[in-house]
């Protein structure tokens, strides 16, 4: 009997716990068991009490955890901006996505009765140059991802044109891993962000180096920054959101790498910290075609 009173007790204050409608109505529940409980004898009225008493005090506890727990959960995310760019991070540091992307406007000027020297007569415009959505994600600190996909070159099939889908594996500074369809490491302009560039439009000569490509490379900088490297195999088919070059034509692979030196990258002089030197090469069976734009 002792048992059974002592388990109804127990129930009764687990009860207590829940909302305020079924707190209420446990402890009224509770209140009544303890009630003939002490009617029969089995309980004094010390004892009563004392155990309305604990049952009141697990309660507040249980509350107390259960909102310390809502907490946790609302402060286990955050979200904010930073560098003009919405993110959506966890507290701790290992998750976090980033969403950005760019719209550039360009318009061509042409002098009367100017024509392309096939004959075709040029006409003042204005040009969506670049119109670009990125997602941008980090796992557990050392997995990076980004998609990015433009907009102003569309093909029929998809709606849009692919042009960054890698993930990177950062094992270490010295050593990284880049998988996907990103940029050949090989000219310095291509590699620079168009963000970056003093004009909308990259040098004529920069037609002359590769672009975005699906494949692999092994990156990383040594000695500080001093020393950084690429090296990587590709399809040599350009993007998957080529229009012509959708896929790739032959068993054969190009090979690009790139080696920058920066001796003055550690040290604290203003000037000399972005001086570097770099050579690039590349080596593959170019077979022409199309990519997004860069």
């Amino acid at each position: 009997m002792k048992r059974l009173a002592f388990a109804l007790v127990v129930v009764a204050s687990i009860a207590l716990g829940g909302g305020m409608a079924a707190a209420e109505e446990a402890r009224s529940v509770l209140e009544e068991i303890l009630t003939i409980m002490r009617q029969s004898g089995q309980i004094t009225e010390e004892q009563k009490k004392a155990l309305l008493q604990r049952a009141e005090q697990e309660a507040q506890q249980a509350k107390a955890e259960r909102e310390r727990g809502a907490q946790d959960r609302v402060s286990a995310l955050q979200a904010g901006v930073e560098n003009g760019r919405p993110f959506l991070r966890s507290a701790d540091g290992d998750f976090r996505l980033e969403i950005g992307g760019r719209f550039q406007l360009d318009y061509d000027g042409a002098e009367g009765k100017a024509r392309l020297l096939t004959g075709a007569t040029l006409n003042d415009q204005f040009l969506v140059r670049r119109a670009r959505i990125e997602l941008k994600g980090s796992f557990f600190k050392w997995i990076d991802f980004l998609l990015e996909c433009e907009f102003t070159r569309a093909d029929q099939k998809n709606g849009f044109c692919l042009n960054d889908a890698y993930t990177d594996l950062r094992f270490m500074p010295e050593l990284t891993m880049r998988l996907g369809q990103f940029k050949a490491p090989f000219s310095f302009e291509e590699l620079s962000s168009d963000i970056t560039l003093d004009f909308v439009e990259r040098s004529v000569v920069n037609e002359l180096a590769p672009s975005r490509d699906v494949g692999a490379v092994v990156r990383g900088a040594l000695f500080g920054g001093i020393v950084g490297y690429d090296f990587g195999v590709f399809n040599g088919a350009a993007s998957n959101g080529s229009a012509q070059n959708s896929f790739d034509t032959n068993n054969g692979k190009d090979i690009a790498g790139r080696l920058a030196l920066a001796p003055f990258k550690p040290g604290d002089n203003y000037w000399l910290k972005a001086l570097q030197v770099a050579g690039s090469f590349t080596w593959g069976d170019g077979g022409g075609g199309s990519t997004c734009p860069t």
